[in-house]
């Protein structure tokens, strides 16, 4: 091949080496981005009358998500009756029977207080209902608060639409959306963990941490003269609830966990938009997406492909947007890839 050919067939083949992104792999049963390292969890042990308690955290703190194990120990005599509960701070945890006892998982608010908090397990046993309490001890995390402000399409321009009736249209549908949102994060399905986990891109580049503070713009134009004007209003400090991944447009994205699609759609701020449930409240999302290859109703496993990076919804670029919803609590998405979670 001569010269000009061979240059335009490299021309050709360099982006798709680009898109590719750095090769996954396997580490136990997670599935990962060769630059992302998997951390050892750090990990908490309670032994007191009938049950061994195990809490697994990557850190035990604010921002986190918390799985645990209960394991039965013969240590009391007698005969347990009735349901073992768990909680954290006097909220009832979900719990799921395996093979060794049970397991659960909640998350600690970004915004929880540093110090000691409340963990109990209440049984029957012999007809008597026993309380067993914990100190579980949550640490600070300083989230960033990044002050200079951000124009974001679909977002920052407030200005009414001159046609009444398609500004009825979208307020209509945001309305709806939400009420679709808040319907799916009520719902309390079946567990549907395995004991894979995947990190959600094939490149690991965070471009947006969890729970930062963001500054938005915000402005309408208004006629002068005959002109259109544009006029700042006072800019909106928002919290960044998931974690923002760097992406070409059309990269994939993968399911952080087993579970079940159910939303999937393009939405006016979350853009193409997936919301897997993983049972007893537990919901992972994916946002922005240039498009979506999973339907409502389908059931997908850790690592498979969901959809593809995008720019769409309210954004400044291509990226994904992923999270993590914890009995209503939104945590640190990629802190679930290093716990242990056994079925």
């Amino acid at each position: 091949m001569t010269g000009p050919s061979k240059l335009l067939l490299v021309f050709l083949a360099t982006p798709l080496l680009l898109n590719a992104g750095v090769v996954r792999k396997t580490s136990g049963h997670v599935i990962h981005p060769s630059d992302f390292k998997v951390l050892q969890p750090q990990k908490k042990t309670y032994q007191q009358g009938t049950f061994k308690l195990d809490l697994y955290a990557q850190q035990f703190a604010q921002g986190k998500p918390v799985y645990f194990e209960i394991r039965p120990l013969k240590i009391e005599a007698g005969k347990l009756s009735g349901r073992l509960q768990f909680f954290y701070k006097e909220k009832e945890v979900p719990l799921v029977k395996t093979s060794f006892g049970f397991r659960g998982m909640f998350g600690i608010h970004a915004d929880e207080a540093v110090g000691n908090k409340d963990i109990r397990l209440t049984y029957t046993l012999n007809g008597e209902t026993l309380n067993r309490n914990y100190k579980l001890y949550v640490a600070d995390i300083k989230y960033p608060y990044y002050r200079k402000s951000m124009r974001i399409k679909n977002y920052s321009n407030v200005t009414p639409d001159e046609d009444p009736a398609k500004a009825e249209e979208r307020r209509k549908k945001v309305a709806a959306q939400w009420k679709k949102k808040q319907a799916v994060f009520r719902q309390n399905s079946k567990d549907y963990f395995s004991s894979r986990r995947s990190h959600p891109r094939s490149f690991h580049k965070i471009t947006s941490p969890f729970w930062s503070k963001r500054v938005y713009k915000k402005y309408k134009f208004v006629k002068k003269n005959g002109r259109n004007v544009r006029v700042n209003l006072k800019p909106k400090v928002s919290i960044h609830h998931g974690t923002d991944l760097r992406g070409r447009p059309g990269a994939p994205v993968y399911a952080l966990a087993a579970g079940k699609v159910v939303i999937a759609e393009r939405m006016i701020f979350e853009g193409n938009f997936v919301v897997i449930d993983h049972g007893n409240n537990i919901f992972t999302g994916y946002m922005h997406q240039s498009s979506l290859i999973v339907k409502e109703g389908q059931r997908v496993k850790a690592g498979q492909q969901v959809g593809r990076v995008g720019a769409t919804g309210a954004v400044t670029g291509p990226h994904l947007h992923v999270f993590l919803r914890i009995n209503g609590v939104y945590v640190e998405p990629l802190s679930l890839i290093p716990l242990p979670i056994k079925n």
